[in-house]
């Protein structure tokens, strides 16, 4: 039976605001309903990537969502910042990466690594502000697909 890994990416605000909360107390329970499927939300330790940022810095200059009203040039400059100190609860996990909007690239990046070295065959993203129907999703045939 192929392993599959619901992978929610949140922060440390999400963490302490009541988001991922609220994925537990809803959709998050109908996950244990299907026994080779688990989830596990992942965020950044604030640990810096090392790498050039200056080439995805440069690509988000300028970028603006008018429709939806988001500047994400202007998002991605905020919350660079080291994280709070938080202790992961056990469905947590803490990558070595930022935990800023700017480094979402980085930890779903980070994420897949860890999905890999934990043995898990299929991997399903989200973010935490995202509602998943479980139920379809474990029957949508995905295992049939690389």
């Amino acid at each position: 039976m192929p392993r599959v890994l619901i992978a929610i990416t949140a922060c440390v605000r999400d963490c302490q605001n009541g988001t991922v909360q609220a994925l537990r107390d809803t959709w998050l329970q109908d996950v244990a309903k299907y026994p080779t499927a688990t989830y596990r939300i992942f965020i950044g330790d604030g640990t810096p990537t090392g790498e050039n940022e200056e080439p995805l810095r440069a690509m988000a200059k300028g970028a603006h969502d008018a429709n939806r009203g988001i500047n994400y040039e202007e998002k991605c400059k905020t919350g660079d910042a080291q994280p709070a100190a938080y202790t992961p609860k056990s469905d947590e996990v803490a990558l070595p990466v930022p935990d800023s909007y700017f480094h979402l690239v980085f930890k779903t990046r980070a994420m897949h690594k860890w999905a890999l070295e934990n043995g898990f065959d299929f991997v399903f993203k989200v973010d935490c502000d995202t509602y998943v129907d479980v139920d379809r999703l474990m029957h949508s045939g995905f295992e049939q697909h690389d």
